[in-house]
C-alpha cells in the first residue's frame, strides 16, 4: 500500500499508473477485464472467466493482460467483460456466457467485428 502524504506523492503515483498502462498501447496487445463482484459471480462469471482463459490458451494469444474488477453498478448485465485491443477504445459486453466468450474471441478479437447483441455502455 502506498501512502499519499503530499501532492508530490500523488503525482508520482499518477505517473507510475500512466507508465504501467502504456504497455497496453502497443500493437497486438489485448486487455480483458471481467467483473467478479458477488453479482457477477452469481450470474456465472466464474465459468465465463474459465472460458476466457481457455480461449487465450486455444488461440495461443500473447501479450494478454487478464484482470478482474469489482462491481460497475450494472448488475443486470453481469457477467460483464471489457475488451481493449492495442490500447484503443474499450468495449464492454454484458451477459457474457461461455458461448458469448467464444463469439467475442472469434468475431471481435480475431476478426475485428463487434458482437453488437451483447454490447453495453458503461
Amino acid at each position: 500500500m502506498t501512502l499519499i502524504r503530499s501532492l508530490e506523492d500523488l503525482n508520482r503515483l499518477r505517473e507510475m499508473a500512466i507508465q504501467k498502462n502504456k504497455r497496453f498501447d502497443v500493437p497486438g496487445s489485448l486487455q480483458i477485464i471481467i467483473g467478479m463482484s458477488s453479482c457477477g459471480i452469481a450470474a456465472g462469471a466464474l465459468s465465463t472467466l474459465d472460458e476466457i482463459k481457455e480461449q487465450i490458451r486455444k488461440m495461443n494469444l500473447k501479450n494478454v493482460h487478464l484482470s478482474q474488477t469489482g462491481c460497475s453498478g450494472f448488475c443486470t448485465n453481469e457477467p460483464i467483460v471489457q475488451v481493449i485491443m492495442d490500447g484503443n477504445r474499450k468495449f464492454a459486453y454484458g451477459k457474457v456466457s461461455p458461448t458469448v466468450v467464444r463469439r467475442i474471441f472469434e468475431e471481435h478479437i480475431k476478426s475485428g467485428s463487434i458482437v453488437r447483441e451483447n454490447l453495453i455502455n458503461l
